[in-house]
């Protein structure tokens, strides 16, 4: 939440939250890092569900409309304090111009009624910040792109068996361990970490993630020339070779994953939209608010 007061002479800013992203009370610390609840930790259902995403939505907006009210009452106090020492100060000021101007017999010149009244009136805009938002619509893009990746790599997985005689070995088997090297990480969970939320930085390291097959390959390869690699869990019998049944299971896997991605886009994109609504509600609870000096609640 950000406030700015604005008045008919001048107009600053006054941050009042910065803490929208972390939950509980006090200022958001510079070096740490925004993350956000995965799905598991907020369906157990394999597809997507509204109903789980509105609660789950409501119950997030119920706890940053408490968050709100606190740094809002806390920003509202600072102002009015202000507001009434720059009060306290021009009345001063006029009663020294009015003192002087009897001493030496002239009218006194300073502010009009009307410039008082404007001065002593601050109307205060304030901005609901929820970056949250923002990362749950970046994790729906990199689901997307993620889905995208995957199916693309299942359905050109046949190019893997060069000669067709349908045995993945040999020189065939190192371009499929390659393959792997690069790609792999699309088969793995988004929360690298296992701290069971999701941040920028777990979603930066798909732009090195090759395109195409051929790309995957071809950087790739230098990781697995001259060793001994096993393409673990698919080359089930460890013979250096994926028969018919481990090339399925190779390729599944990567559709499998696709299939994923597809729906946890969806639910991030749903579960997005779903706290822009409510932000934007929220919001026009602190939209303008009028301040005085003559003010004397919180």
């Amino acid at each position: 939440m950000s406030a700015t007061r604005r008045t008919g002479r001048r107009a600053w800013s006054l941050v009042a939250c910065l803490a929208w992203a972390t939950g509980f009370g006090g200022m958001l610390q510079a070096t740490e890092e925004l993350g956000v609840p995965q799905r598991a930790e907020i369906s157990q259902k394999l597809t997507v569900n509204t109903e789980e995403i509105t609660a789950y939505a409501d119950t997030f907006i119920a706890a940053k409309a408490k968050l709100a009210e606190v740094e809002f009452k806390k920003a509202r106090k600072d102002l009015l304090q202000e507001l009434r020492k720059e009060e306290d100060q021009r009345k001063e000021y006029e009663r020294r111009m009015r003192r002087y101007a009897q001493t030496h017999g002239y009218a006194a010149a300073g502010t009009t009624l009307d410039e008082a009244e404007d001065e002593s009136i601050v109307r205060v805009r304030v901005e609901v910040l929820m970056p949250e938002i923002a990362l749950y619509q970046a994790v729906a893009a990199a689901c997307r792109n993620r889905g995208r990746l995957c199916r693309k790599l299942a359905e050109d997985m046949p190019k893997l068996d060069e000669n067709g005689d349908g045995t993945i070995a040999e020189e065939e088997y190192l371009n499929s361990a390659a393959l792997i090297r690069t790609t792999g990480k699309l088969l793995l969970p988004l929360d690298r970490n296992n701290d069971k939320k999701l941040s920028l930085s777990e979603l930066e390291t798909d732009a090195k993630i090759p395109a195409t097959l051929e790309d995957g390959v071809q950087q790739g390869i230098n990781w697995v020339q001259g060793e001994e690699h096993r393409i673990r869990p698919f080359d089930a019998n460890e013979d250096r070779k994926l028969d018919v049944s481990e090339r399925k299971a190779l390729t599944m896997a990567y559709m499998t994953a696709a299939m994923r991605y597809v729906e946890d886009a969806q639910f991030y994109a749903q579960l997005a939209e779903a706290l822009t609504v409510r932000r934007d509600g929220l919001a026009q609870k602190y939209r303008e608010v009028a301040l005085s000096a003559e003010a004397t609640g919180e």
